[in-house]
């Protein structure tokens, strides 16, 4: 990204298709602002240094949708996937202060403790999303 106003623009229009390719940007917006309307979790969002734990943040469009809203929050967002970690640190590069990103699997707690050490996030989070990820979630049958 450049830097560019296009390309802000253009993520904000295309990003969240990565998970969800029926929906358009307005539609997407609504789904973060039903995401985030629960009384606790917006008195937690408004606090300062509300830290946030994006799980299966795929490639970042929940985080960004999220930071454009509540730009004071730290995120730290796992994704079992390499290539989406990177997309989404590239697609939150303008925030990167309040954003960071590590490969970690869902369904690995030693995986997920990993990533949060090795991130340097604290050890706690005020929130743990689940966005769009469970049904990323092998049959366990």
């Amino acid at each position: 990204l450049s830097g560019d106003p296009q390309d802000a623009f253009y993520l904000d229009e295309h990003l969240h298709r990565l998970s969800n390719p029926s929906l358009s940007n307005n539609e997407w917006q609504r789904v973060v602002r039903l995401h985030i309307s629960n009384p606790l979790v917006k008195t937690l969002l408004e606090t300062k240094s509300c830290r946030v734990l994006d799980v299966g943040c795929g490639g970042g469009s929940f985080s960004r949708s999220l930071l454009q809203l509540h730009n004071g929050v730290q995120i730290l967002g796992v994704d079992h996937s390499k290539k989406m970690i990177q997309t989404s640190q590239l697609a939150l590069g303008r925030n990167a202060s309040n954003f960071k990103a590590a490969v970690a699997s869902m369904e690995d707690a030693t995986s997920m403790q990993k990533a949060v050490i090795q991130s340097g996030s604290s050890s706690s989070f005020h929130i743990a999303l689940l966005i769009d990820s469970l049904c990323y979630m092998p049959d366990s049958q």
